[in-house]
């Protein structure tokens, strides 16, 4: 049976060595470099512990075998955790690291104080490897995972059952342990390599589908949004529109071209980083009024557009308002100096059939000319409020 195990062992060892190159090669590639690095070092430390684990079966006699081998497994999960949390810049995922972090810590601590009982110091090593394949499972809750659904989905799925294994693991080691059956451990320690070799492979293979998923979803967004407000960019917005002149169950929408009144002189007298600040602002304010379903998107400049889908006219009269008392309503400083800020909009609404966009840009443009022409801070056309809207 020692055998078997050594054979299953140097064949997990030969596949990791090699992921944990390819995942280099691709760091090297700037292909993620931060998570390839943190994957390929996963592989190498796991490699030396699969060492650890050959000398240990090879020579019973040196208990500290096991340990340091299970520490090396241990931090190898960790590692592994640590390469999809490199994935997320921002603090979405802080509560899983720092709480890994610390699960880390001790599980190291735990391990050193049960190292005299080599079964214990298995039990232990599973079930924290276990938790830190949970908590890379984890790590795929966030947002940015949700535009490579197909694929995310597999690999959660790996690591789940990976948590799985791990769990069982511990239990049947304990129970063996307790039921006086050691002798079968080296059985299931056979098996349990044997699938993480499965596992590894797998996961290897759709490791690199998953950066260039990611790519690909950072590439539309660049394309798509605006990078300064976050809106939609003028392309993006066109393409809404167009898409509502050719839906099959067409219902009415208007147009709102919006411009920020004297935003040349704002740039001039607080310069251009204080522009940009009254940009996403506007931006933000016109995102927070307006309803589910209406679009917002920055045309250029300081120009916006937006879609208001409504039943009559007015109904889009009383929301273009709103928003105007909005952007109006703004505080917005340089230092301790408030910026003033107002819009004029002009509206087109699309009851017609052979509407296009170039038909409804025109009009909203001509009508925000005219609401520039008599005084700004204006909506045109004006048009009586029939019903108050919420």
């Amino acid at each position: 049976m020692t055998s078997s195990v050594l054979v299953v062992l140097l064949l997990s060892l030969a596949i990791n060595a090699v992921v944990g190159g390819y995942f280099r090669i691709l760091a090297k590639n700037q292909y993620e470099p931060v998570a390839f690095n943190f994957w390929a070092a996963s592989c190498s430390v796991y490699c030396l512990g699969l060492l650890g684990s050959a000398l240990a079966t090879s020579i019973p006699s040196i208990s500290a075998l096991s340990t340091f081998s299970g520490l090396l497994y241990l931090t190898a999960s960790y590692l592994l955790l640590h390469g999809f949390l490199s994935f997320n810049i921002q603090c979405v995922l802080s509560t899983v690291k720092h709480t890994a972090n610390r699960v880390f810590v001790f599980a190291i601590l735990l391990i050193l104080g049960v190292s005299w009982n080599h079964e214990l110091v298995e039990v232990v090593t599973s079930l924290f490897i276990a938790l830190m394949f949970l908590f890379s499972f984890q790590s795929f809750q966030s947002q940015q995972w949700k535009t490579i659904k197909g694929i995310s989905v597999l690999l959660r799925g790996i690591l789940f059952i990976h948590f799985i294994i791990m769990m069982a693991r511990a239990g049947l080691t304990a129970g063996a342990t307790y039921y006086g059956l050691a002798s079968n451990l080296q059985v299931l320690i056979t098996i349990t390599v044997g699938l993480h070799v499965l596992l590894c492979v797998a996961t290897s293979a759709l490791l690199p589908f998953i950066i260039l998923s990611k790519e690909k979803g950072e590439w539309e967004a660049m394309a798509n949004f605006d990078e300064l407000t976050g809106v939609f960019g003028r392309r993006a917005f066109i393409r809404k529109v167009l898409n509502r002149l050719k839906s099959k169950s067409r219902r009415p929408f208007t147009l709102l071209v919006i411009d920020i009144d004297f935003f040349k002189a704002i740039n001039d007298n607080y310069g251009h980083p204080e522009g940009d600040k009254v940009l996403k602002s506007v931006a933000q304010c016109l995102q927070e009024q307006l309803r589910e379903g209406d679009i917002v998107g920055r045309l250029g400049g300081e120009e916006f557009g937006v879609i208001i889908s409504h039943q009559q006219t007015h109904h889009a009269y009383a929301i273009a308002d709103r928003l105007r008392e909005s952007v109006a309503s703004l505080s917005i400083y340089c230092g301790s100096q408030p910026i003033k800020v107002t819009i004029s909009i002009g509206m087109s609404s699309s009851n017609n059939v052979e509407d296009t966009w170039n038909t409804l840009f025109n009009r909203a443009d001509t009508e925000l000319y005219k609401a520039k022409k008599t005084g700004r801070n204006k909506v045109s056309p004006e048009i009586m409020a029939e019903a108050t809207l919420v």
